[in-house]
């Protein structure tokens, strides 16, 4: 079906909830994103190309997950800039694809069950994932409260930086025993672990946060230009497999109602994300990535601060689409899992007070 840009109905069929880019039929929403495009891009693509007909090239200033700038990349020569390294990641991409491998695809999935990496992370972390287990046994026979308590308590880095709060032994002893065994393998205080430590418990089952550790490992073996088709299939799929509040990574789940009783759904939250498999998931999302054909058109990718990228437009573009975010935050809340996945680093977390304490904060911001 042939559409013209210009005509109604190829507005009609951009904003179907289904749309589709033409060229890259294997992908349509990268990652769950506050501020997607995809349901308005065609309107969007339209009051672009007749503001500037000539199809010159574009900067999508604030491209975020690369909706927009995927569906320009069509038509127009694109530059994507964004201040966060997960947009960055993203939109190289899709904007800048790589060949496939299916000996690299391979080396990534086999690493989960051989590598050296995975045995280690998954040794240190069995007491952990064990235990994780047990409360969702627990939780299956009647008894909710372990697994709130895991919900709660069981972060690894709070234990880490201010020893735990939980009010079960075994909880506390799981939590001590994988401390003293990633200490034994040298795999704390560096990004070997850094996904299971900051984020197991709370984000993902920890058997899933160390798979997701486990390929990150993997990609940091390959070649530089191959690394962001790979990072981007793992950060769409860490938002396919995330358990949290409307897959944001901004609101963990709140395991009690206000009254401090168990929610009576708290198991179903559970189970509907955690029991998901990362390497089928992940190499269902480098397929799609990898499908997408390369392009003859001269496509940018940019991290850097909008006025900074402003400064150095002039006369590379026709047009400038700026979206910009609708609070001072850049959604950095939101996706901030997904942002440290990108950089692979161990971040600074910010801390709230509560009753006189001050405490790291709960979502580990």
């Amino acid at each position: 079906m042939k559409l013209n840009l210009n005509g109604k109905e190829q507005l009609n069929f951009f904003q179907s909830e289904d749309w589709i880019p033409l060229a890259y039929p294997a992908i349509t929403r990268p990652i769950h994103y506050l501020g997607s495009k995809l349901r308005v891009v065609g309107s969007i693509v339209n009051v672009i190309n007749s503001t500037d007909p000539s199809n010159g090239p574009v900067c999508d200033l604030f491209s975020g997950s690369g909706t927009v700038s995927r569906a320009l990349s069509e038509t127009r020569d694109v530059i994507a800039s964004d201040v966060q390294e997960y947009s960055r990641v993203i939109c190289s991409a899709l904007l800048q694809p790589v060949e496939s491998k299916p000996n690299t695809i391979n080396m990534i999935i086999n690493a989960l069950d051989s590598s050296s990496h995975s045995t280690s992370l998954t040794w240190a972390t069995t007491p952990l994932i064990e235990y994780e287990k047990l409360c969702i046994n627990q939780a299956e026979n009647g008894d909710l409260e372990p697994l709130c308590d895991l919900l709660e308590n069981g972060s690894f880095i709070k234990y880490e930086r201010e020893s735990s709060n939980a009010r079960y032994v075994g909880l506390i002893s799981a939590l001590s025993e994988t401390y003293t065994r990633l200490k034994k393998l040298d795999m704390v205080d560096n990004p070997s672990a850094m996904v299971t430590r900051y984020f197991g418990g709370i984000y993902f089952s920890f058997k899933q946060s160390n798979q997701i550790d486990t390929i990150l490992d993997a990609i940091e073996q390959l070649p530089h230009l191959q690394r962001d088709t790979y990072l981007a299939a793992l950060l769409s799929t860490t938002s396919e497999i995330v358990n949290t509040i409307g897959k944001q990574f901004a609101q963990p789940l709140r395991p009690r109602t206000s009254s401090g009783k168990p929610k009576t759904n708290i198991l179903q939250k559970v189970s509907q994300d955690r029991f998901k498999d990362v390497a089928g998931i992940y190499q269902a999302w480098i397929n799609r990535y990898l499908a997408i054909p390369k392009t003859n058109r001269n496509h940018q990718v940019i991290k850097n601060d909008y006025l900074a990228v402003l400064r150095s437009l002039k006369g590379k573009v026709s047009i400038v689409y700026a979206d910009p975010p609708y609070t001072r935050d850049h959604y950095s809340r939101y996706y901030h899992v997904i942002e440290t996945i990108s950089l692979r680093d161990n971040h600074k977390i910010s801390t709230v007070s509560i009753v006189g304490r001050v405490q790291l904060s709960r979502g580990i911001y």
